[in-house]
């Protein structure tokens, strides 16, 4: 598929395209609503070597984002199976799939998400040393991650290239992660582990 706004091959699935930063559903909906300025500003920003500008879809002013992307999350509805006082999370971690490199999972969780110095925004768990980058596809506040009562819990922060495990999309509702889940955050496969 290829954006409608710069012509661009566009990987199935995303929501924003890569090069010029038009959101994908809109313009397929209505490609005449595209500002005739937005290939002109992408085109410029590539050529300053700025991509966090072009690829990065716009921030939700604070007031408008919905409750997820404002670091909360629902209480989680599933109940552990274990016995009471016991931990089987010896060492919970996410092990990037490529590089083999790991992000130990500590507290009650957090943001996973990746880091933006210009924004002063740092995630508890920052996927920018694992190749988690905007041209990943990786979303400041991308996923919210909580560890309670031996389980691991993640749930999408309603972010533009989603998050994965086992291949099954997650919406705002936290999953339980178990051994060996594969957990896709944008572009960036990670296994997890305890």
């Amino acid at each position: 598929m290829n954006c409608p706004s710069c012509g661009s091959e566009v990987e199935a699935g995303s929501k924003y395209c890569e090069e010029c930063g038009v959101e994908i559903v809109a313009t397929m909906a209505a490609p005449t609503q595209v500002p005739a300025q937005v290939p002109a500003a992408a085109a410029a920003a590539v050529a300053n070597q700025t991509p966090d500008v072009v690829l990065a879809p716009p921030p939700m002013p604070a007031t408008s984002m919905p409750a997820m992307a404002q670091n909360t999350m629902p209480p989680p509805v599933m109940q552990s199976a274990q016995p009471q006082g016991t931990n089987q999370l010896a060492n919970p971690r996410f092990v990037e799939a490529v590089s083999g490199r790991e992000l130990a999972l500590t507290g009650s969780g957090g943001v996973v998400g990746r880091s933006d110095a210009g924004e002063g925004w740092m995630p508890t768990f920052d996927l920018v040393p694992f190749g988690g980058g905007p041209e990943a596809g990786v979303s400041r506040r991308h996923a919210n991650l909580t560890i309670q009562g031996g389980q691991v819990l993640l749930a999408d922060n309603s972010s533009a290239n989603g998050t994965f495990v086992n291949g099954q999309q997650l919406g705002n509702t936290p999953r339980q992660l178990a051994d060996g889940d594969q957990v896709r955050v944008g572009r960036v496969t990670l296994i997890f582990r305890i």
